[in-house]
């Protein structure tokens, strides 16, 4: 029941995010008046800044943050081949993906969240509490939930997003984090063999 509960919260949480970033972006703009009416009207879309984007760019550096604490987790509890590997993959992949959304939010001007969601550091606390097979399978699972998230994010991004730089970053992530669930999905499945086992 507990595994099931937590998308929900996670996206109840993303759509709070949104429309507070959404409300913020309304407020900045209506702030600068006519005054700069004709250089917005002038400036390319790249340079342009929507609630999306910032939700993203902040989502993904906490879902970053999050992989990272939880895959090092992993690697020390962990005796299966499959999520050793799929634990090694995220903290690469993500602790790079981390430098590159902090540098991009910086250059926008992005407050940069500095720890996963309350949500995800629960997760993170309750994997703590799990060894051997029960780990595995929760950790796996954890992450395809995560990952299935984090893709169709990245892909609204793309559709929605305001800002050229921030569309492009969630592109380039979209192959990376599809390998991750393909590992994430594998590494469940031998989990769960491993589980019937006992």
């Amino acid at each position: 029941m507990r595994r099931w509960l937590l998308p929900a919260l996670a996206l109840a949480s993303i759509a709070v995010a949104l429309a507070a970033a959404t409300a913020n972006a309304g407020d900045r703009k209506d702030h600068h008046g006519d005054r700069n009416k004709s250089s917005q009207q002038s400036s390319t879309t790249s340079s342009t800044l929507c609630g999306l984007d910032v939700v993203y760019l902040q989502t993904s550096i906490q879902g970053d943050r999050y992989e990272i604490a939880a895959g090092t987790l992993a690697l020390q509890k962990t005796k299966n081949p499959q999520v050793t590997e799929l634990a090694k993959t995220l903290v690469k992949d993500h602790s790079k993906s981390l430098q590159d959304a902090i540098d991009l939010a910086k250059k926008l001007g992005i407050d940069v969240p500095t720890e996963p969601t309350p949500t995800q550091q629960w997760q993170i606390e309750e994997l703590r509490e799990y060894s051997g097979a029960a780990f595995d399978h929760d950790f796996s699972e954890l992450d395809v939930l995560d990952h299935q998230q984090d893709i169709s994010d990245a892909q609204n991004e793309v559709k929605m997003g305001c800002n050229e730089d921030v569309r492009s970053d969630a592109a380039k992530e979209i192959p990376t984090l599809q390998y991750h669930l393909k590992l994430s999905q594998e590494a469940l499945a031998s989990a769960s063999q491993e589980n019937s086992s006992h």
